[in-house]
């Protein structure tokens, strides 16, 4: 962590890499209830939205290597996010039906692999060879607080406040909004760059 914190890139990367597990477990979750309590399906049609979730993951996931180029483009980090947020706010839509939720849900994954992956790509290649399996290590272990702390902050929005799927859904697109922006303030020169 010591080691990160000097490398503004690397720090803002990793930062960056805990709020989308931070994120994505808090999605998982609520996804769960909301399948159950909104949408009413069964196990195996939840099991389905959970699918087109993961199949937009490794399609974004796809086009953001072939995007890259051979280099880790920065570009992509803010598409991403802004993309979440979107996709978030989508999902919070009422008398949405399960077909359209799944669609969403797939754009919510295809969003979610443009941003991890030139994140991933930044910690695994910026560190110097001697502190890399530290990084990561230190990196894996700040993903699982994010994971932790996403429990807790489902507890506090669906228990404490009474906060229903859908809201907690808009709370998450609202939260990355912020990111996004926060994202694009620190690094205007991004989004232009994906143009070479």
């Amino acid at each position: 962590i010591k080691v990160m914190r000097q490398d503004r890139a690397l720090w803002l990367a990793n930062l960056g890499n805990t709020w989308f597990f931070f994120l994505a477990a808090l999605l998982q979750m609520n996804l769960f209830v909301h399948a159950r309590d909104v949408l009413h399906l069964t196990d195996t049609q939840s099991g389905m939205l959970q699918a087109a979730l993961a199949i937009g993951i490794g399609v974004g996931s796809l086009v953001a290597g072939f995007a890259s180029r051979g280099h880790i483009e920065y570009g992509l980090i803010p598409l991403g996010a802004i993309g979440l947020a979107l996709m978030g706010g989508a999902l919070a839509w009422p008398g949405m039906g399960a077909a359209t939720f799944g669609v969403c849900l797939a754009g919510l994954g295809f969003s979610g692999g443009f941003f991890i992956v030139p994140v991933s790509a930044l910690l695994q290649h910026r560190p110097s060879r001697e502190n890399k399996g530290g990084v990561l290590a230190a990196s894996n272990l700040l993903s699982f607080v994010g994971i932790f702390l996403a429990s807790g902050v489902d507890y506090i929005l669906a228990n404490l406040l009474k906060m229903a799927p859908p809201g907690i859904f808009l709370f998450c697109s609202v939260f990355t909004a912020i990111t996004a922006f926060f994202i694009i303030r620190e690094r205007p020169s991004a989004l232009p760059g994906l143009v070479r």
